[in-house]
């Protein structure tokens, strides 16, 4: 290593690394600093729903609830390093409790982009850093300077898209429905010193758990019917214990937003955080769901957030693991979580059911391809042939299966679509990962697809009935959720989320050619991205040595990303 990576790596592990432990929530019992923690966070989603915490933007809102989701993961390694478990440590009141918890949120919050930082630096993508760096010792100062994004606009595209795709995903949720049932369970509070308490059995009796099941059916992955066998347990399986956890969180939180909207001078509901021993969790799931105790075994065991390495946040395992196996679960968190994307995380981090992982991804692709194969049949390119996973052969021997090829009527058109099924970056990690596969296998993949059937037009023949020579050929990749990294997209080629292209297939003009469709693709009107973009300097001190980074922002500075 240079001097100046040497200066930066003592400084990562010796300054950065070790600042967590001057807090003093880490020396509380584990399962006290868990439980605060969470408390704390659920608070700030919670003082932002309610207007408490007042943010200008509901885009200031996700990004300040979004800060401090991965804050929170950071702070739970620290407490999972550091706080004592085997010990028996005094218990000190919550108000004491919230505020070291606030501390070390804060901290986290402040962490999260500076961890990133390191990682982008040593993370190389064709022999490339994400971002480089720049030491003055003297000085005490650090400077991460970002490589400019190749396309930001399809980054930044990719932002949008996700917060659309979170719009669709609200107007299926079954509200009404629930609220209809949950009255018994609302009746069955009842308070005591603790706080409040409700009877469970009603959220089994209620038919609250078949409603929530049945959006579960049509939103946490809709393209495995529940004998679907996931590792040692079922896909049915797991939506009606996702079911139960769903719903004991909605019904807390309900409650928390009824006291919210009492007269002030009444005694409010403190955010909650449930908590069970594992063997009462299990015990708990069993009474509600019917679903066999092996089963929910290895879903709990899937699903616990542990000592996780630093990929893996929240998003892919919601229940954390305190002292004397004690397991917690943040309602507000886990009403915010994608199910889907969530399932797919923790499936495929955990070695028993990876290889289930594997099998679901090319199941996932599969229906996706069949289903957008629906959406051009019927949708604005309905003047399309298409042939969905067919094999061509080359002139030269060679075959390529492309998982989409439309032909337009005239065929002067000709559009080639590669489905993938990655699961969506969470940190600097994953997008360096993302990206070397986009660079290294997707996009070759694609071009080579998009080089054969314009040198070679006649092997259209083989799946076709045509005499087009030489047609107009567009690539396109095809992502399951949207999939923010920076990306250089070359010309010829596009790149799009399944929902996005779906939601544009079925609702765009039946008249729309393909040239139509690329230029919607490479410009994406329908998000209202931004035409220009800066990079925006964030400074944190941490003992004595400052660090400068930058985020990517609108002009006008009404968000980051």
């Amino acid at each position: 290593m240079s001097h100046e990576e040497q200066i930066l790596r003592a400084v990562e592990c010796e300054v950065l690394d070790r600042q967590h432990l001057q807090y003093s929530l880490l020396q509380r019992n584990a399962s006290d600093a868990v439980a605060a923690v969470l408390r704390c966070y659920g608070d700030i989603v919670r003082g932002l729903q309610n207007g408490s915490i007042p943010k200008d933007t509901d885009d200031a809102r996700h990004q300040t609830a979004n800060e401090g989701f991965r804050g929170l993961s950071h702070c739970l390694r620290w407490i999972r390093s550091s706080c004592p478990r085997l010990i028996a440590v005094p218990s000190v009141g919550l108000e004491t409790l919230h505020a070291e918890a606030l501390e070390l949120l804060r901290w986290g919050v402040q962490y999260d982009p500076l961890c990133n930082q390191h990682i982008a630096l040593s993370r190389r993508v064709n022999g490339r850093s994400l971002v480089t760096a720049t030491v003055s010792e003297a000085k005490k100062h650090i400077t991460f300077v970002p490589c400019d994004p190749p396309d930001p606009r399809y980054f930044v595209s990719q932002v949008e898209a996700r917060k659309a795709e979170d719009l669709r995903q609200v107007a299926l949720y079954p509200d009404q429905q629930l609220a209809q049932l949950s009255s018994a369970w609302y009746e069955s509070v009842q308070r005591d010193k603790t706080g409040f308490r409700f009877d469970d059995s009603t959220i089994a009796t209620s038919g609250v758990l078949d409603v929530v099941i049945e959006w579960l059916q049509r939103t946490c992955l809709p393209e495995c019917p529940d004998e679907r066998q996931l590792g040692t347990f079922k896909a049915g399986s797991l939506r009606r214990i996702l079911a139960a956890l769903h719903v004991a969180s909605l019904f807390q939180v309900k409650l928390e937003e009824v006291s919210d909207q009492q007269d002030p001078q009444l005694p409010r509901v403190l955010t909650h955080v449930l908590s069970w021993r594992r063997e009462e969790l299990l015990d708990w799931l069993y009474r509600l769901t019917g679903v066999d105790r092996t089963q929910i075994r290895a879903m709990i065991l899937m699903l616990i957030f542990d000592s996780e390495p630093l990929r893996v946040t929240l998003a892919h395992k919601p229940l954390v693991l305190g002292a004397d196996d004690r397991i917690f679960l943040s309602p507000r968190l886990f009403l915010g979580l994608p199910l889907s994307q969530m399932v797919v995380g923790a499936l495929n981090l955990n070695s028993v059911t990876k290889a289930a992982y594997d099998d679901v991804s090319t199941s996932i692709e599969k229906a996706v391809v069949q289903r957008i194969g629906g959406d051009i049949r019927s949708g604005c390119l309905s003047n399309c042939t298409i042939a969905l996973e067919k094999t061509y052969r080359l002139p030269d021997g060679t075959q390529i299966t492309p998982d989409i090829v439309a032909l337009a009527a005239d065929g002067s058109e000709l559009l080639i679509v590669d489905v993938k099924n990655a699961t969506p970056p969470f940190g600097a990690g994953d997008v360096a990962v993302d990206l070397k596969t986009w660079v290294d296998e997707w996009q070759p993949q694609l071009c080579k697809y998009v080089a054969a059937f314009k040198d070679h037009p006649k092997i259209l023949s083989q799946h076709f009935s045509t005499s087009a020579s030489a047609p107009r050929v567009f690539g396109l990749i095809l992502t399951r959720w949207p999939f923010p990294i920076p990306v250089e997209i070359p010309s010829g080629l596009g790149a799009i989320d399944w929902s996005s292209l779906h939601h544009e297939l079925t609702t765009g003009s039946a008249s729309r050619s393909m040239q139509d469709l690329e230029k919607w693709v490479q410009e994406r009107p329908d998000c209202g991205v931004v035409t220009a973009l800066k990079w925006k300097d964030k400074v944190v001190q941490v003992e004595g040595w400052t660090y400068q980074y930058s985020v990517l922002s609108p002009s006008n500075g009404t968000g980051e990303t």
